[in-house]
């Protein structure tokens, strides 16, 4: 029979590659419709646009942000003051949308589908950040970039509606 303490790392190692095989597969469905239509992207007009480098690096930092956020929920032990039963279904419907967006932006070129969708993407995220401040208030915090990046790619999106 296996000790406690190596069974609480088996988990918290099976929990980390799970998180981690969730966040290939929403980068593989992102970067699938994201390189089907670049050349329609670029045609687009759009009013203010940063250079394609800075979506790269901010995905990246925000992948990771995400992925210690969630490793931290999955791993930290809730009692019934701080228990949250939405926190990680938050998290895969969260997954699901970001994915969603590439599909509808990229890949059926629906702006207009593309922009009411990261409203609901921004919504789940405030959702996972008041779900996790119950839980742990530095897995909520580690999420406000995301929060803000999102409100920012809303603010893009519409301004690539209202200029096609």
């Amino acid at each position: 029979m296996l000790k406690p303490e190596v069974l609480k790392k088996i988990k918290k190692t099976f929990y980390t590659f799970i998180v981690f095989l969730i966040i290939i597969c929403v980068l593989l469905i992102g970067a699938t419709f994201s390189d089907i239509n670049v050349y329609w992207y670029v045609q687009l007009n759009k009013p203010y646009h940063p250079p394609f480098w800075v979506y790269i690096l901010g995905w990246c930092f925000l992948y990771v942000l995400i992925a210690i956020s969630a490793i931290i929920i999955l791993t930290k032990k809730q009692t019934r003051k701080t228990k949250c039963p939405l926190a990680l279904p938050l998290y895969l419907i969260n997954a699901v949308l970001v994915s969603l967006y590439s599909i509808l932006f990229f890949g059926l070129r629906a702006i207009n589908l593309a922009f009411i969708e990261t409203i609901f993407t921004l919504a789940s995220i405030m959702l996972m950040i008041w779900c996790n401040s119950k839980i742990s208030k530095l897995a909520a915090y580690l999420l406000v970039p995301y929060l803000i990046w999102i409100s920012y790619t809303i603010f893009l999106n519409a301004m690539i509606l209202f200029s096609n």
